[in-house]
């Protein structure tokens, strides 16, 4: 076999392990971002469940404010010698803890709200993640074409470039031997 082949399929075998070595190279990039998305979206979820937690508890505590607010109103009231058990003063303290009550919501609801933000901003982290693997997936095996195309190519060249005895190089009116050597024909029969 000759010598510019065997170059040839050695910068070929080397093209396609660069191609190959560049796939891997992508693939594993791929990896360690879905990791890293994957380790985002936990501490994400985190927060949502703290956003939740930290409503209840304000809400919980919110109740002390409540009894505190109804408490006084009595205590109030009594000193003026209402009686507190019926008719407006009841009705006052009724007002006031339904008002509490709906505080209380509020402040759930609003907890809530923050928590289904982060966990969709969670989805959203995961779901760019699958997305960037699926491109990476597509330019893995982009490499690993243009890797063994560029090796075809090569080997392609090398032999289109490469003469077989008793063949005729019409544009240089010459003949190569069995040699390999190219003969000038001195009558120019070739043409």
């Amino acid at each position: 076999m000759p010598v510019p082949l065997v170059v040839a399929g050695v910068v070929a075998g080397f093209q396609m392990f660069s191609g190959l070595k560049q796939a891997e190279d992508v693939r594993s990039a791929a990896r360690f971002n879905k990791e890293l998305a994957e380790m985002n979206a936990g501490f994400i979820e985190m927060d949502a469940w703290e956003a939740e937690k930290y409503g209840f508890t304000q809400s919980t505590r919110y109740q002390s404010v409540i009894d505190d607010v109804i408490s006084d109103q009595r205590v109030g009231m009594a000193a003026r010698g209402v009686d507190v058990s019926f008719g407006s003063a009841k009705e006052v303290q009724e007002a006031s803890k339904l008002s509490g009550f709906l505080n209380q919501l509020d402040m759930i609801q609003q907890a809530q709200n923050q928590s289904k933000n982060l966990k969709n901003q969670a989805l959203s982290v995961r779901f760019g993640a699958t997305m960037d693997g699926i491109a990476a997936d597509s330019k893995s095996r982009g490499a690993e074409n243009a890797g063994y195309l560029a090796a075809a190519n090569t080997m392609a060249s090398a032999y289109s470039g490469y003469a077989k005895p008793g063949t005729i190089n019409r544009s240089a009116n010459r003949v190569q031997g069995a040699t390999g050597d190219f003969v000038r024909d001195p009558y120019g029969s070739m043409g």
